[in-house]
């Protein structure tokens, strides 16, 4: 089989891959649930191809082949023909490779002839239903948003399905912080000695740190400063340690939805966000796919991600492309309390507590809090304190 036709069985035409879509929708919009079943199990990335066609791969890994067939057939004559070089022509020899799948099954499984499938096609399919809610009917809506970390007087952080980011400084302490989270959300136990916790199994990809080092600081956080002994390590906090995870690799989104799905992980850290794809991360053409393939993982499987990042030193804020804060949820900010005198050459000092503060905050009020990191390099802790005025 040539890469620019796929043979037909007998009594077929050859198909060129400008129609190929439409053909192995057809195909695929006539088989039964087992098959559909078998095509699912594909789960083709939407990342990997052009917004256009995103619809399509996202009706597919839906089960929903009729309404993907819908979706495919304003685009059929509209392919562009591939032209080596470019990240189009990886997205398109991408989806051509996926397609190639799913015709290799459909060769397997399917009798008709390539006359039936075009009078398959021809039917209106492309009628859509709208259903409207009213204003009432939203309110009549059961439930409330719930939180991962919560004060049971209204205030909440990290939904259970959704996005976050946090971010700071090199060395401010962004990742001890976010393991002593790790271990309070896995344990159930409460979070700076304040917040409420649902308990979660947790993953932690680090992309940073590996083995040594992080049991290193492990060993640190639970050395306790303010109780005076060793706390345990929960058995559901689970690591990934220098993978070398690129979520621009559909193979690795694969993998982390079925690690997810399997371990029934509910809350997970990426350190850091911009050791986890090969782009540059001032690119919004390199950041937004990342960052829509994180979005998905969280969404079908009911978890939370929280990605450090860091901060551009010279703005204040988080460093990169404008499509990491637009796709975020709640982007927290990671300060010292006491900035110092700059201008005297008067650095900041982390022993007078450090301000965690939401830049963005979309299922959740704006919020600042005060809190005492101690790492003394054998011990660590972390609780909420009283804001203190400087002059």
């Amino acid at each position: 089989m040539g890469p620019d036709h796929f043979e037909p069985q007998e009594g077929g035409q050859k198909m060129n891959p400008k129609n190929l879509q439409l053909h192995i929708l057809g195909y695929i919009s006539l088989f039964d649930d087992e098959f559909t079943e078998k095509i699912r199990s594909l789960q083709m990335p939407e990342i990997l191809f052009d917004y256009q066609y995103r619809p399509i791969i996202r009706e597919i890994n839906k089960g929903n082949l009729t309404k993907a067939v819908e979706e495919l057939i304003p685009f059929a004559d509209q392919i562009q023909a591939f032209q080596p070089g470019g990240s189009r022509y990886i997205m398109e020899v991408n989806l051509l490779s996926y397609y190639k799948q799913i015709m290799t099954i459909a060769r397997q499984e399917t009798k008709i002839t390539d006359q039936e499938l075009m009078d398959a096609l021809q039917k209106d399919t492309r009628e859509k239903e709208i259903n409207l809610l009213t204003a009432n009917d939203i309110m009549k809506t059961e439930g409330k948003q719930e939180y991962i970390i919560s004060d049971g007087k209204g205030f909440g952080m990290f939904p259970p399905a959704g996005v976050s980011a946090i971010v700071a400084d090199p060395g401010m302490g962004k990742s001890f912080l976010c393991l002593d989270l790790c271990i309070k959300i896995a344990g159930g136990l409460p979070w700076l000695g304040t917040y409420d916790t649902m308990k979660k199994n947790c993953l932690f990809i680090d992309e940073e740190n590996g083995p040594i080092r992080l049991k290193e600081r492990l060993s640190t956080i639970t050395n306790n400063p303010y109780t005076g002994h060793r706390n345990p390590l929960p058995d559901n906090f689970f690591f990934m340690a220098f993978h070398g995870v690129n979520f621009l690799d559909p193979v690795w989104v694969k993998a982390i939805t079925k690690t997810i799905r399997s371990n029934d992980i509910g809350f997970v850290v990426i350190d850091s966000f911009v050791d986890v794809f090969n782009g540059d991360e001032n690119s919004v053409q390199d950041v937004q796919p990342v960052m829509h393939a994180i979005r998905t993982i969280a969404t079908q499987t009911n978890s939370h991600f929280l990605l450090i990042h860091h901060t551009n030193k010279s703005q204040g804020t988080y460093r990169g492309s404008s499509a990491f804060n637009g796709a975020v949820d709640l982007m927290i900010q990671l300060d010292y309390q006491n900035p110092g005198k700059p201008k005297e050459g008067i650095g900041p000092d982390p022993k007078d507590g450090y301000v965690f503060h939401s830049t963005k905050a979309r299922d959740t009020k704006p919020f600042t809090k005060y809190i005492d990191m101690t790492n003394t390099g054998n011990v660590f802790g972390a609780k909420e304190k009283k804001p203190t005025e400087y002059h």
